[in-house]
């Protein structure tokens, strides 16, 4: 007789679980307190221009391993699209440079990138150089510092600090140099630099992303698995030092031989009781939050040739071209559509939503003469206030793994302990572990 798995949560970590489990003959169970699965990577429409808009802007890297491998057993992996490693920059002046990364592979190809990138002394470029050597050959170390403590220690200050370092950091952990864990960055730069050309290419989906799990029930009910809909968890059940099953909000319990919490920290607390936080859960507190603040646009012209561009010195940190990536046609009405994206947005995250419009408007104004001709017809304000933990030395060292102190209760998450930022790749990945650490417990 098979296993009675439990998972609650269907984000990205709780799905990777659940169909992993249920590929493995376990009988599982998803619950989702939303309508809809996903997690913080989800699409809702726009009741004014009627497109499907994702909660922000998700990229990927050719080293999401585990986040693709997880869309191919979907069977949507196909609605990605990827392009070499090629950054433009513009600066506060509009002044544009661009990182080209795609005449070599891996780290050569970054250093001669960088070697021809405009905007920095030579002394800041042959400094990238050799600190980018010294991480590959594994000369540097965490050592329970931050990125920015890092980065300054190996000489990466001034100018390519603020015209790439930030940047990048920004977008990969949502977080800045200071308030970022160098050891995830450390890993992030070795995926990303280190690996196959592939692995450095940047992956756009064509599709919003909830089309990306449409598959996911089909796949699951193949397997006997049972997907449960705006079902709130109330409490997982403890008995005797070992969960035993969860209760919902509607009285129903559900037994099972095995739970996963896919679900973030503030979440995990008040799933369980207080004395269980006490003993083996008070780390939950301890974790802070970043938000993300993600404005769309649409004009009714072109005002950018590029796909994406990096935005300098800006409260808009970067910007996307969604026409020219996605493959849905456009509205004749509103035919051109822009994201743009502002990671770490804590200054942002309370402030009206007309402020946030006029400051979005004053940096494209200011940046990119096309708009002084285009007329933008709709702006959406979508904000993200728990969008990510924040990953920062103290944090890096509370995140957990999938086993737990208490019996047949497991873990998954972007914020649990994958040595990634809290990224797609990162709950991919925990899903994978949380699933490998339940089969080798029976």
């Amino acid at each position: 007789m098979s296993k009675k798995i439990i998972i609650i949560g269907g984000g990205i970590a709780g799905i990777s679980a659940s169909l992993q489990l249920a590929r493995n003959g376990m009988d599982c169970t998803l619950i989702e307190k939303k309508r809809f699965l996903g997690g913080r990577a989800y699409s809702n429409k726009n009741i004014s221009t009627g497109d499907l808009i994702d909660n922000g802007q998700h990229a990927a890297a050719g080293a999401y391993s585990e986040y693709f491998k997880l869309l191919k057993m979907l069977e949507t992996d196909s609605n990605y699209t990827g392009r070499e490693l090629r950054v433009p920059f513009i600066d506060e002046q509009g002044r544009k440079t661009v990182l080209d990364t795609s005449i070599l592979p891996g780290s050569a190809g970054m250093a001669l990138g960088m070697l021809k990138l405009g905007g920095l002394s030579i002394t800041s470029k042959l400094n990238f150089i050799r600190f980018l050597s010294n991480v590959r050959n594994n000369k540097i170390k965490p050592d329970g510092q931050s990125a920015y403590d890092l980065l300054i220690k190996n000489k990466q200050s001034g100018d390519i600090l603020e015209k790439f370092w930030h940047p990048v950091i920004l977008s990969a952990c949502n977080a800045k140099p200071h308030n970022t864990d160098a050891g995830i960055f450390i890993e992030m730069l070795r995926r990303a630099f280190f690996g196959s050309k592939e692995n450095a290419r940047l992956m756009f989906s064509k599709v919003p992303l909830s089309k990306l799990l449409e598959k996911f029930e089909e796949k699951f009910n193949l397997r006997n698995g049972k997907l449960l809909y705006s079902s709130g968890v109330e409490q997982i059940i403890i008995e005797n030092g070992k969960a035993v099953g969860v209760k919902l909000k509607t009285g129903e319990e559900i037994k099972a031989d095995k739970v996963v919490a896919a679900v973030p920290p503030k979440s995990l607390s008040s799933l369980l009781p207080q004395l269980i936080i006490d003993n083996h859960f008070g780390y939950l507190s301890q974790f802070e939050y970043s938000p993300i603040v993600s404005i769309f646009f649409w004009t009714d012209r072109e005002i950018t040739d590029e796909i994406f561009v990096a935005l300098l010195g800006r409260k808009l940190q970067w910007l996307f071209a969604l026409n020219k990536i996605h493959k849905e046609p456009r509205s004749s009405e509103f035919p051109y559509l822009y994201s743009a994206t502002i990671s770490a947005a804590n200054d942002l995250i309370n402030i009206p939503d007309e402020t946030i419009k006029a400051i979005c408007i004053k940096d494209l104004s200011e940046i990119f003469d096309k708009i002084a001709d285009a007329k933008i017809l709709n702006i959406k304000i979508i904000k993200e206030k728990f969008a990510t933990i924040l990953i920062n030395p103290r944090a890096a060292r509370l995140r957990p793994n999938a086993e737990t102190g208490i019996k047949n209760l497991f873990l998954a998450g972007d914020w649990t302990a994958t040595g990634l930022p809290a990224t797609m790749e990162s709950a991919a990945l925990s899903g994978t572990l949380a699933a490998n650490a339940v089969l080798k417990s029976f």
